[in-house]
């Protein structure tokens, strides 16, 4: 009978038997532990595979569904940016836009600190003809 030789079987005997001649019952748990551990390992794979791809489903829905509900609109500046008290703070101004379905919107909106009254910004809007948030 052949007995393999090599570096690949060396390795597999040394994982799977340990590296000493006698053998204890704690170097067999240190071997079940060691298969244990590869197994899990293995089976770990998959579900992470399964776990990204349902996240990754889940956002692209989302995503459409937010696509095809909101709408891009142009709105008028009706007065000019105001910054807020605070440096950082977003600089505001009341705007109005025509929604789609014909109404006459306005709201106060983020705004870029250098818009003046009359100049036009897009802002996004919901199927309700909302703003849906920050248009800086």
């Amino acid at each position: 009978m052949a007995v393999p030789s090599g570096t690949g079987s060396r390795l597999f005997r040394r994982f799977v038997l340990g590296s000493g001649p006698l053998k204890r019952t704690s170097d067999r748990l240190q071997v079940l532990a060691r298969v244990l551990l590869v197994i899990s390992l293995v089976g770990a794979v998959p579900v992470a595979l399964a776990v990204v791809t349902a996240s990754n489903s889940r956002a692209v829905a989302v995503a459409v569904a937010e696509a095809a509900d909101r709408h891009h609109v142009p709105a008028t500046l009706l007065t000019d940016a105001a910054a807020s008290p605070d440096a950082a703070g977003p600089a505001t101004a009341t705007v109005a836009w025509t929604a789609p379905s014909g109404l006459a919107r306005e709201d106060v909106l983020g705004v870029p600190r250098e818009a003046t009254a009359g100049s036009t910004v897009r802002i996004w809007i919901d199927g309700q003809d909302d703003a849906t948030g920050d248009h800086r």
